[in-house]
């Protein structure tokens, strides 16, 4: 299953995330069944290469 990581200090706009997943599941995609996504929201900045890194390091 092909993981999609999501950073940012705010949530993605939800007609922007909606427009998204549309366009994914046009193409046969579908969260759940051939695809993940994770999402991680950050305080700050500094922390976003450390949680970059780990998410590479997991996959």
């Amino acid at each position: 299953m092909y993981r999609i990581g999501y950073l940012g200090t705010v949530p993605p706009l939800s007609y922007m995330w909606d427009a998204l997943l549309e366009g994914l599941r046009e193409r046969g995609w579908v969260e759940g069944k051939n695809i993940v996504f994770e999402r991680r929201l950050l305080g700050t900045l500094s922390l976003w290469a450390a949680l970059a890194r780990f998410g590479r390091a997991t996959s």
